[in-house]
């Protein structure tokens, strides 16, 4: 079983906040609402500072192309929701 949270909120620090205090608990790190405001370059950013960690870019049906990249930045796992 793996464990993943959702990054749905919609400020980047509060982001950093949430994941420093469970990145040792979790599996997967859900990039959802945040990637919206901050875009796929925040990918590389998660991953170096939580390398043990896997990365879902999960982002709606209306932001499919900018999903493309999300593997191009690292992203293990996309999520495409309508």
């Amino acid at each position: 079983m793996k464990l993943q949270i959702a990054c749905d909120m919609t400020d980047v620090d509060l982001m950093w906040k949430v994941l420093d205090a469970t990145h040792d608990l979790i599996d997967i790190i859900e990039l959802g609402n945040i990637g919206q405001y901050e875009g796929a370059r925040i990918i590389p950013m998660v991953r170096e500072r939580y390398p043990e960690c896997e990365i879902m870019w999960d982002q709606k049906q209306s932001m499919l192309y900018t999903d493309v990249p999300a593997f191009e930045y690292g992203a293990d796992y996309v999520s495409v929701d309508s």
